[in-house]
C-alpha cells in the first residue's frame, strides 16, 4: 500500500466491527506500507498484528499519528521500520511541535503545511516517484534543513515551490 491516507476505521470496541487493529498479517504474509498517513483510526488494540511464521510488514516513510501501540508481533513474525514520525505510547515521541502539522484532519485533509516536522525527513527509502496527489517526490523544501529531501506521508510539501506549486506547468 503507498501514498494512501488510511483513517477512520473502526469504532472503539463498540462491536459493530472487528476493530483490534487495524493491519493483519498471518503466515507468510508480506505487508508493506510505503509513504502513507495513517491517523484518526478508532481501533481497541495495536496497529500492526503480525503472527505466525515468516510474517514481515514493512512500515517506511510514513506518518503515523494515533494513539495506539504501533506493534504487536509473535511466532517469528516481525516489523521493518525505517523513516517514521509516530506519535503513539507506544513508539516514538515526537520532540515540539509534537503535532504532525497537517491542513484539516477533521475534515479529511493531511496535506503537509509549512512548519510540519515531516518535510524532508528523509532520503528515499523506498521506490516511489510521485505522491498521492501525482506531485513528484524529493522536492527540497529551501526553507527546511532536515535529514534528506523526501517528505513522509501521502503528500509531499510543495507549498514553497514557485513554479509548480499552482498544477499550472
Amino acid at each position: 500500500m503507498q501514498n494512501s491516507v488510511i483513517t477512520n476505521n473502526g469504532d472503539g470496541g463498540n462491536e459493530e466491527y472487528t476493530d483490534g487493529f487495524l493491519f493483519y498479517a498471518d503466515v507468510k504474509a508480506k505487508v508493506d506500507l510505503n509513504y502513507n498517513t495513517i491517523a484518526g483510526n478508532d481501533v481497541i488494540g495495536p496497529l500492526i498484528y503480525n503472527i505466525g511464521d515468516e510474517v514481515t510488514t514493512s512500515a517506511v516513510s510514513s506518518i503515523i499519528d494515533e494513539d495506539n501501540d504501533l506493534y504487536f508481533g509473535f511466532d517469528g513474525a516481525y516489523l521493518l521500520s525505517e523513516c517514521l514520525l509516530v506519535k503513539n505510547k507506544g513508539g516514538i515521541i515526537l520532540p515540539p511541535p509534537a503535532d504532525i502539522q497537517v491542513g484539516d484532519a477533521e475534515n479529511g485533509d493531511y496535506h503537509l503545511t509549512a512548519d510540519s516536522p515531516a518535510i524532508d525527513f528523509c532520503g528515499q527509502m523506498v521506490e516511489g516517484d510521485f505522491d498521492k496527489d501525482g506531485n513528484p517526490r524529493g522536492f527540497d523544501d529551501i526553507k527546511v534543513d532536515q535529514f534528506g529531501t523526501y517528505d513522509l506521508g501521502a503528500y509531499e510539501y510543495i507549498g514553497s515551490d514557485i513554479i509548480f506549486k499552482d498544477g499550472f506547468e
